[in-house]
């Protein structure tokens, strides 16, 4: 097995300090997706960018990183996850199923680094997934490493959901492991995923600068449209005033009499 290792740095001894520092940026880009609580759907997109970034620095942290290892790590987790991957996109589910992703894509990346030279070595990263599983498909332990490594409450607001939500989700994703041909249907889709992103095309795991060409054109389109708007508008009240003085003019002319004061307060008028 040794023969085929891909050696990203040498052996050496993880210290808790390190762990702890990696914890904390679990902690932190949790807070982070904590903060688009709000924002179904956009936060997928924006949570995804922050798990790799999370992998970064946990690599770095404790003294492993390289980009083989950052590709290997996400890609192992994005097999195994994928299905819970797509349902961060979906309105109700996504925003909680994204905490509980970047939680449990933090647990695998620390557990990962704690044997660097075999980061890249997939009967690792197996029994590294196989170790962990349990743990990061709980919400009660994703709450007390929050709770733990950021030293801020979990806010109530969100618990009650991001519990059930959880709870719901991996009773059905231990039930779906049951299919035959479920984790290689994940396998598959996430392969697919990445060949897409490799290939130059834009994915949905890297949708970020598409968001923001249709934010800028619906922007775009919309001042257009305000714009016609407001020249129609201006247009009618040209004619509006227009079509008054002509008529008060004729008015006159064929009655005498003048147009009337519309700035007279006729509530001042008194009987003598």
């Amino acid at each position: 097995m040794r023969d085929n290792l891909t050696i990203v740095q040498p052996i050496k001894l993880t210290n808790d300090a390190e762990i702890q520092k990696a914890q904390r940026y679990v902690g932190t880009a949790m807070t982070a997706c904590l903060g688009f609580w709000t924002l179904p759907v956009i936060s997928g997109v924006i949570c995804a960018k922050i798990e790799r970034t999370l992998i970064t620095k946990t690599l770095k942290v404790m003294g492993c990183y390289s980009d083989a290892g950052l590709e290997k790590v996400f890609w192992f987790f994005r097999q195994k996850t994928f299905f819970l991957y797509v349902g961060t996109y979906l309105p109700g589910l996504g925003v909680p199923l994204q905490l509980l992703e970047t939680y449990g894509i933090g647990q695998f990346a620390i557990h990962c680094a704690l044997r660097p030279e075999l980061l890249t070595n997939d009967a690792w990263l197996q029994q590294s997934w196989n170790e962990i599983e349990p743990d990061i498909l709980s919400g009660e332990h994703a709450i007390q490493s929050y709770e733990q490594f950021t030293g801020s409450t979990f806010p109530d607001k969100a618990r009650k959901k991001f519990l059930a939500t959880v709870n719901f989700v991996n009773q059905l994703y231990l039930y779906t492991q049951k299919f035959p041909g479920a984790v290689e249907a994940q396998k598959g889709l996430a392969d697919l995923a990445r060949e897409l992103m490799r290939l130059g095309i834009e994915g949905i795991t890297d949708s970020t600068k598409i968001i923001a060409a249709a934010a800028k054109y619906v922007d775009k389109q919309a001042t257009k449209v305000i714009a016609h708007a407001d020249n129609k508008m201006e247009g009618f009240l040209s004619k509006s005033r227009a079509a008054r003085e002509r008529f008060n003019a004729e008015t006159e002319a064929k009655y005498g009499l003048k147009p009337l004061d519309t700035s007279r307060n006729v509530g001042s008028d008194t009987k003598g």
